[in-house]
């Protein structure tokens, strides 16, 4: 889009602080596999909250999240609708939108609240990585991310952070991923950083559930 038209507010930027709440909001439908870890990884910044919306998982989803240190909301099923109970749950001013089998990087945190404290920046995400590492699961890779960085259009394996008052109001229903590639669009850059949020390579063909 142009980058240059509506950009965000300066003011709404700079509520990000070094400090500022992150809400990670999981969508989850039968992540028990992962979600312990993945909950695990994401608490290891001080100032995070991380809530799983669970869309009706019939394995130990919830037990896991909870016991890992998660606010579990129920919500109805798919992704979109997991996504707007995750949200509405949030207290934080930035929420990061997680998949329920992605692992974030190292320093996280810091990355995403220094990238939307520019008021250009709408959304943010990581660069794609992918294991185990399949036969042609680099090509994948490549494609997502200079898809990302030249079309900034993201994927949502790619962990998508946002202002609150950037992301869709609760109830809205967006058809997926909360159409990222829309704030762009409307309310500036796109900025993926070059640390790798780790997804599962095996579950690609899950992403639309």
């Amino acid at each position: 889009g142009d980058n240059s038209s509506e950009s965000l507010p300066c003011e709404a930027a700079a509520a990000v602080a070094e400090d500022s709440l992150i809400s990670i909001v999981i969508p989850a439908f039968n992540e028990g596999d992962a979600i312990g870890t993945v909950i695990e990884v994401a608490l290891r910044d001080p100032h995070v909250e991380v809530i799983v919306a669970d869309g009706g998982s019939i394995d130990t989803t919830s037990m896991l999240a909870t016991r890992a240190g998660a606010l579990v909301v129920q919500a109805p099923s798919g992704r979109a609708a997991c996504q707007n109970a995750g949200a509405a749950a949030a207290r934080g001013d930035v929420l990061l939108f997680l998949h329920g089998d992605t692992m974030l990087p190292s320093g996280y945190g810091t990355c995403v609240r220094r990238a939307l404290r520019s008021p250009d920046c709408s959304v943010a995400a990581f660069t794609l990585a992918l294991t185990p590492r399949l036969p042609g699961i680099g090509l994948v890779e490549w494609g997502a991310n200079r898809r990302s960085r030249t079309l900034q259009l993201p994927y949502g394996d790619q962990a998508l952070c946002m202002r609150r008052e950037v992301c869709c109001q609760p109830g809205s229903g967006p058809a997926r991923e909360w159409h990222a590639y829309d704030r762009v669009e409307r309310g500036g850059c796109l900025y993926v950083s070059p640390r790798g949020a780790d997804g599962d390579s095996t579950r690609l063909p899950e992403s639309a559930w």
